[in-house]
């Protein structure tokens, strides 16, 4: 199978204005993006975090081993508030 990247929606052949004026539901319209890109949220590392990583206080979640975790930043250290647990 052969994967090719379409830089943009101007690639998208049932998009062809290559804008969001002919959004239909299948794609995420600059708007949506941007409501979920607003700065309070960053990926890092697979990791979601929601405020500075290095400041105390700050929210994660993301992947660790077999689980998922949901951890706060207390005193320069990331403490797990909740796990579930994997396979």
């Amino acid at each position: 199978m052969e994967i090719t990247v379409i830089p943009n929606h101007a690639g998208l052949t049932d998009m062809p204005s290559g804008t969001n004026t002919d959004h239909d539901g299948r794609y995420y319209t600059e708007t949506e993006v941007d409501a979920l890109t607003d700065g309070t949220a960053t990926i890092v590392g697979g990791w979601m975090y929601f405020g500075a990583s290095d400041t105390n206080g700050s929210w994660r979640i993301g992947p660790s081993g077999n689980d998922f975790h949901i951890e706060r930043r207390v005193a320069g250290v990331w403490v797990t508030a909740t796990a579930i647990k994997g396979a």
